[in-house]
C-alpha cells in the first residue's frame, strides 16, 4: 500500500481508478491496489455442476449399497464410507456430460474395488432364456493366480436401466461355474446390464468387477 503524506494529484479523488483505489486513512490520501472481486456467478455454476454430478452418482449407486459395502475395500483408518468411495470413483471415471446432461457410462461401472485382490471371473458370459431368466456362466482358469480359491463367492449385479432398479444375488461359488437368476423374468423386455465379481470366503480378497454387457430378457 502506497501512502503519500504530501499533497498529490490523488488527494481530492476517491474511488477506483483502473487497478488502483484512492481513499484516505486518518486524513492521509492513500492509493492502494484495487481488491480482486471473486466471480461468484462462475463459482456458483461450478458448485451446481459438482452437486449435479454427486446427485446423479448417488442416485445410481444407493440401491446397490449391499454389493458396494462388500466390494469396495477401504484402507485402514479410511475416513470415507464404501458408498462415498464408490461415488468418488464414478464421478472421476464413469460420467458422460453433454449439453448440461449427466449420464452414467454403464460400461465403466464398478461395484468392487480391491486393495487385496482375488482373480476376476474367467471367460464369463450371460445367456437369456425365452422365459426371461438370465444365466451367468464362466470357466476356471487353467493357470489361476495364487489368490484364486474354488470357494470364492460370486456376486451378480443386474441393473434395469429403464426402471432404474437393481437385482443383486450372491452365494454361488467359483467352482460351480454358473448361476441362474430367476428374478430376471420380472425384467422381461427391458435392457439389463450385467456385472459380476468374486469375494473370498474370509472376505479379505475381492476381484475387480467384470462388466458382461447388456441383454434383454
Amino acid at each position: 500500500m502506497a501512502v503519500e503524506k504530501r499533497r498529490s494529484i490523488y488527494s481530492d479523488l476517491r474511488g477506483p481508478i483502473g487497478p488502483l483505489v484512492c481513499t484516505s486513512w486518518k486524513g492521509i490520501p492513500v492509493v492502494k491496489t484495487r481488491p480482486q472481486v471473486k466471480n461468484v456467478a462462475k463459482k456458483s455454476k461450478e458448485q451446481i455442476r459438482q452437486r449435479g454430478k454427486f446427485s446423479a452418482v448417488q442416485q445410481f449407486l444407493k440401491m446397490a449399497a449391499q454389493a458396494i459395502r462388500c466390494g469396495y475395500q477401504l484402507r485402514k483408518n479410511e475416513k470415507m464410507s464404501a458408498l462415498n468411495a464408490a461415488t468418488s470413483y464414478h464421478i472421476s471415471n464413469a460420467l458422460i456430460i453433454s449439453d448440461n446432461e449427466i449420464k452414467i457410462d454403464l460400461s465403466k461401472v464398478k461395484f468392487s474395488r480391491p486393495l487385496i485382490s482375488t482373480e476376476e471371473v474367467y471367460n464369463a458370459q450371460v445367456i437369456c432364456r425365452e422365459d426371461g431368466i438370465v444365466e451367468f456362466k464362466w470357466e476356471l482358469n487353467a493357470f489361476p493366480s495364487k489368490s484364486t480359491q474354488l470357494d470364492d463367492k460370486a456376486w451378480f449385479v443386474v441393473y434395469n436401466a429403464t426402471r432404474r432398479i437393481y437385482l443383486i444375488e450372491n452365494g454361488v461359488l467359483r467352482n460351480e461355474l454358473g448361476a441362474i437368476l430367476t428374478q430376471t423374468q420380472f425384467h422381461k423386455g427391458h435392457e439389463v446390464f450385467c456385472y459380476m465379481f468374486f469375494v473370498s470366503a474370509d472376505s479379505k480378497r475381492v476381484s475387480e468387477t467384470t462388466y458382461l454387457g447388456m441383454v434383454i430378457p
